[in-house]
């Protein structure tokens, strides 16, 4: 099954290092784009992506005013979105977290090293599997 994933950033220039990455990642992903959060939230009006990534440092409405827009939709609270930026400190990535964020990553001209980053984040077979006996 294709998975979507709305990638909102305001530089077109992450868009193929993204896709880039994401076409390393075992599974069906398809991309979809767009350079502003009141672009996405329109959006997101009549389209429900499995997974958002937004730009902390974009303009007019920044990416933790859109977390806090997403998890108040009782249609988009369930759909896991990451913080995606340059530097992402670790107040801003409290902060994320408390808002309902799915977890945060910096962005990086590596596309390997993204590629890593997202298997962990989209794929379940590279997340480890722990089963607990007797409550240990």
């Amino acid at each position: 099954m294709q998975k979507n994933i709305l990638l909102i950033d305001d530089d077109i220039d992450e868009l193929k290092i993204f896709t880039d990455a994401i076409k390393e990642v075992p599974g069906d992903f398809k991309c979809v784009f767009v350079t502003g959060t009141q672009e996405a939230l329109d959006m997101l009006q009549s389209f429900v992506p499995h997974y958002i990534f937004v730009d902390f440092n974009i303009p007019k409405i920044n990416g933790l005013d859109f977390l806090s827009s997403v998890k108040k939709s009782d249609r988009l609270k369930e759909v896991p979105v990451f913080l995606y930026s340059t530097s992402i400190s670790n107040e801003m990535s409290k902060i994320a977290e408390l808002l309902g964020a799915a977890g945060s990553i910096e962005k990086t001209f590596s596309i390997a090293m993204l590629a890593s980053e997202l298997k962990v984040l989209l794929t379940d077979g590279a997340r480890p599997n722990y089963v607990m006996l007797n409550g240990k």
